[in-house]
């Protein structure tokens, strides 16, 4: 506690001590609140005050900006399937189907050539056996 000087002095010695005491909690409860609280949008804020939000509060505010990143991305796609005919989707279409036009034929003889070996493995099994 502060010295006191003189019959007056008392008063203000004492209401200096609680300015300290004022001041020092103020300072202790504005960090307890800045490592507790969410800032809210300027749209849900009072007069710029920050408010207490129990965790059930914060993921439900969690979860619907999540949903509505997603409900955004998904309008997104859909806007963007519904212009995929553009020119570099056709071209990728047209490059895609002249490769299987080029290849299915070599592909179908490599096939028959598979078939008729397993069968003549297949034959020479039996006749193994």
């Amino acid at each position: 506690m502060l010295k006191k000087f003189g019959p007056g002095n008392e008063y203000q010695a004492e209401s200096t001590e609680l300015d300290l005491k004022r001041t020092y909690i103020k300072h202790e409860r504005q960090s307890l609140l800045d490592s507790s609280i969410i800032q809210l949008p300027k749209s849900l804020q009072q007069n710029d005050e920050t408010l207490f939000m129990s965790s059930v509060e914060k993921a439900r505010l969690r979860n619907e900006n999540l949903l509505k990143s997603i409900k955004k991305l998904n309008r997104e796609i859909d806007a963007h399937l519904q212009h995929a005919e553009d020119r570099k989707f056709s071209t990728l279409k047209s490059n895609y189907w002249d490769m299987v036009d080029k290849l299915l034929p070599e592909w179908e003889r490599e096939l028959e050539e598979y078939k008729k070996r397993k069968q003549r493995e297949h034959r020479n099994n039996v006749q193994d056996v």
